[in-house]
């Protein structure tokens, strides 16, 4: 699948609507830009629910090992 989108003024592209009805991206959501050699890969980043599931019970070191999964997420460290 090819689809292409140009870069305006501002930096801004818009998801053309083929690219965001097959990868299920919808208003609001986040899209990661990872950089593989020299090519940018872009990929939508995984829902909150997800993040929810992976850690372990509520405890005081909840908001640190939130912060820890999502910010391995975003680096592709999963």
């Amino acid at each position: 699948m090819h689809s292409m989108s140009k870069v305006s003024s501002k930096g801004q592209i818009t998801l053309p609507l083929k690219v965001r009805k097959q990868f299920g991206v919808d208003k609001g959501d986040i899209i990661i830009f990872d950089f593989v050699g020299e090519n940018l890969v872009i990929r939508k980043a995984r829902n909150i629910e997800n993040y929810f599931n992976s850690l372990p019970p509520l405890g005081s070191s909840y908001k640190e090992k939130l912060e820890e999964v999502i910010a391995a997420d975003i680096c592709g460290n999963q």
